[in-house]
């Protein structure tokens, strides 16, 4: 895949053109076309530092798609994208991905061996006829508004003079986002009178006027602070409104925040600081201190006085409480805004059911929902106290992981009469362990009744070929897990909790990672592993030791194993609690039916008992593309299933095994010895030591 010549600026709009060259595919007028969804184009916003999030970016558009033949058998595809020109100026990426072809004589689609893929950055001096004026010149600017993660007070200081005023400035103490600062500047000075915002706080600074200082990362090497320093303000005029503005460097050459609109000025925290503060006579410290936790006081007492009237309004219905918009959460999604369907559900979470939900036209917000706006959603009613607690914590684990093609977009949240909805991107398929379940009973079905899938298509009548499945639609879901996954493991967080049952399809058949309830980083580390989940759980985890990504490789072999097996159940004769002896002795999951040597050895490299030995996902997405690509044609076909394998049980808890065991005989195996518990004939179908 390529970008031909280079991106053009035509008439206010950016026209970038693609060529994809298919080896195989003979060149047929009119036959062949690309649809702009995830099954066939797909062209995803990747968000980047120094971009942001533009409700004003209109999104790309398709504007043509031409096949030529080039001969030897091969076409090439050439894509025109207009995209808006906001991009340039904000030096945005996306991805470009074509995973099929639509063919209009089959009525269906035609599935790449290795999905075409390239990430194109819209950087103004490479575009032509384009216009850089305040556009940015390059990505590594620094980053200011630093997602207002510090906040600043005013204190005296009897070591100062009088009119020079100390500033704290505290962040919030979590290094993963810091990871790439070299260091921080502090601009601070005087405010420009004509912007001065008393409502909100800012005010504009203008950064050629400012004062300059630089801070070191705290808790990086050789950096004293530890979550606050302080800069000074000297020639302190009370006439004058002043701000501070606190940037991240990440390239020590570009020290200034990206100005799009080519001036110098940004905006800054205005410093609450009063004519009566600077003329009060200094005082110590301690008094100071006494002082102020003093105010706190009276403070806290009136805001439980303020906060009972308000409830009590509230319930009588004298007035509609309502919080003003500047001090919302950006989560949070007003109530008038979301319709819940109780009587239609669409799945089951740990605690709860998942409910279908329908957003108002008018709700416009970062993720791109279907044309009903659907929505799904869980709700904490009914719930005890532990159990709430986890729902949060599933909330706030989705705000941790961000955006991403392939991870279950977080939404917001709604309070609707007295229950707390986390509401979340709609993926119509469900979860994968049913999906695949219910292909895998359908295609046995299919073959018991003595229809054979990849014989000749015009004998073959009434099937559903939405609900069969091939060996190359499993390598697909298998990569696209592997992306997400890479995904977490760059902003190293760590799922804890990944199978079947906690990945998503969307009705495009395409993969959604969920479940964030359990994520750590390495500023919340976790030792514990996930009840029920034991089976999917690396073996550190099991001995109580720290999890990493390297974790979620273990887990995602199991997933792996899942999906070829078609949902078969992993260990299925094997209590949880005999998982970490049988895994200790070195038991593994047996090679599935379809299954290549080549990918279960990948699985076997993800149960390497050592966490360095096994392989990153960012190693196995390039692996699994290769294994894509050396894939015979006959893997094109449908699968058949084997209707003999004791792990295509229906019981979703593990079979009891050796049930006559008596507890305390000590001329019986230990309940606990998983090695005892496997007989002659398992070893022999492949569970081996």
């Amino acid at each position: 895949m390529a970008l031909k010549g280079r991106i053009r600026f035509i008439d206010e709009k950016l026209l970038a053109v693609v060529v994809v060259y298919v080896e195989g595919l003979q060149y047929e007028a009119e036959r062949y076309d690309l649809l702009k969804n995830e099954s066939s184009l797909s062209i995803d916003w990747l968000p980047m530092s120094h971009d942001v999030v533009e409700t004003s970016r209109r999104p790309p558009t398709l504007r043509s798609v031409h096949f030529v033949d080039v001969g030897d058998h091969t076409s090439a595809i050439v894509v025109e994208l207009s995209f808006d020109v906001l991009n340039m100026k904000l030096r945005s990426t996306y991805e470009i991905r074509i995973n099929s072809l639509y063919d209009r004589h089959c009525n269906q689609f035609v599935h790449l061996s290795s999905h075409a893929a390239m990430n194109v950055t819209f950087a103004c001096e490479r575009i032509i006829g384009a216009d850089c004026t305040g556009a940015l010149k390059i990505d590594h600017h620094a980053v200011c508004n630093f997602m207002r993660s510090y906040h600043t007070r005013v204190i005296e200081n009897p070591k100062l003079e009088k009119h020079e005023i100390d500033v704290i400035i505290a962040i919030e103490k979590r290094d993963e986002r810091y990871k790439k600062l070299k260091y921080f500047i502090a601009y601070y000075g005087p405010c420009e009178t004509s912007s001065l915002n008393n409502d909100i706080g800012e005010c504009i600074l203008d950064l050629q006027k400012a004062e300059v200082k630089r801070l070191c990362v705290p808790n990086k090497l050789n950096c004293s602070y530890d979550r606050s320093f302080s800069l000074t303000i000297v020639n302190f005029d009370t006439n004058n409104k002043y701000g501070v503005q606190l940037c991240g460097v990440i390239d020590r050459r570009l020290e200034q925040p990206p100005l799009v609109d080519g001036v110098s000025k940004v905006m800054a925290d205005m410093l609450a600081v009063s004519a009566a503060t600077t003329s009060m006579s200094v005082s110590s410290v301690n008094t100071l201190l006494r002082t102020l936790i003093g105010y706190a006081f009276v403070i806290a007492f009136l805001l439980v006085v303020l906060s009972i009237f308000v409830i009590y309004k509230c319930s009588t219905g004298k007035f509609r409480c309502r919080v003003h918009e500047k001090n919302v959460d950006q989560y949070v999604i007003d109530d008038s805004s979301l319709k819940l369907f109780e009587d239609s559900v669409i799945g089951a979470g740990r605690f709860s059911n998942v409910y279908l939900g329908q957003l108002s036209t008018d709700w416009h917000g970062p993720v791109v929902l279907d044309d009903q706006q659907r929505v799904a959603v869980k709700s904490n009613r009914h719930m005890g106290k532990n159990e709430k607690r986890l729902f949060i914590d599933e909330i706030e684990g989705s705000k941790v992981v961000g955006r991403h093609s392939r991870i279950v977009a977080f939404i917001g949240t709604v309070v609707l009469n007295g229950s707390l909805l986390h509401v979340m991107e709609y993926c119509g398929n469900g979860n994968l362990l049913d999906y695949l379940v219910s292909r895998r009973k359908y295609m046995v079905e299919l073959q018991e009744n003595g229809i054979d899938l990849n014989g000749s298509l015009a004998s073959i009548t009434e099937i559903n070929f939405d609900a069969v499945i091939s060996v190359h639609d499993l390598h697909r879901i298998a990569s696209q897990i592997c992306s997400g996954m890479a995904y977490l493991s760059s902003k190293s967080i760590v799922h804890n909790a990944l199978c079947s049952r906690h990945v998503l399809m969307t009705l495009d058949h395409n993969v959604k990672i969920s479940d964030f309830g359990f994520v750590s980083t390495p500023n919340t580390p976790t030792c514990t592993p996930v009840d029920g989940l034991q089976k999917w759980n690396a073996l550190e985890l099991l001995r109580g030791e720290t999890s990493t990504s390297l974790s979620d490789s273990w887990s995602f072999g199991v997933v792996l194993w899942e999906i070829f097996t078609m949902g078969g159940r992993p260990y299925y004769n094997i209590p949880d609690e005999a998982i970490r002896g049988l895994i200790e002795k070195g038991f593994r999951l047996q090679k599935p039916d379809n299954c290549s040597i080549q990918l279960y050895q990948l699985m076997r490299e993800c149960w390497f008992d050592q966490p360095s030995d096994r392989p990153q996902f960012q190693q196995m997405q390039t692996r699994l593309t290769t294994l894509a690509q050396q894939r015979s044609p006959e893997s094109m076909n449908f699968m058949t299933i084997s209707t003999l394998c004791d792990y295509y049980i229906e019981d979703q808890n593990s079979t009891k095994v050796n049930t006559n065991i008596r507890k305390g005989s000590h001329n019986d195996p230990d309940v606990n010895d998983a090695a005892a518990m496997i007989s002659e004939s398992e070893r022999l179908l492949g569970f081996r030591f």
